[in-house]
C-alpha cells in the first residue's frame, strides 16, 4: 500500500475511494498512511464488505463501505481526489 500511494502521488488528507475494496485489507494502511479526510471502500460483494466492516472495527479505522458496481458508482463527479 505505501508504494501504491507513493506511485499514484496520493496527497495526505485527500478524499479517497478504493474501488473493489473486497475484505478491506488496504483500508487500514491507507487510513494510517494518508490520514484521509474521507475514506470509502466500494465493492459489489455484500459478504466481502461485512468482513471489511469487522476488520475496520477491529483496527479502529473510520471508513465508509458502500455496496456498488464499479460501472455505476453512487457518487457525484469530483467527490474524490
Amino acid at each position: 500500500v505505501p508504494a501504491v500511494m507513493w506511485l499514484m502521488n496520493v496527497p495526505r488528507h485527500a478524499a479517497i475511494l478504493e474501488i473493489g475494496t473486497g475484505r478491506g485489507v488496504a483500508l487500514t494502511p491507507i487510513a494510517r498512511l494518508q490520514a484521509p479526510r474521507r475514506l470509502v471502500g466500494a465493492d459489489v460483494s455484500a459478504e466481502a464488505l461485512e468482513v471489511a466492516r469487522r476488520r475496520l472495527r477491529d483496527d479502529g479505522v473510520e471508513a465508509e463501505l458502500v455496496q456498488a458496481d464499479a460501472r455505476s458508482l453512487p457518487f457525484a463527479d469530483s467527490s474524490f481526489d
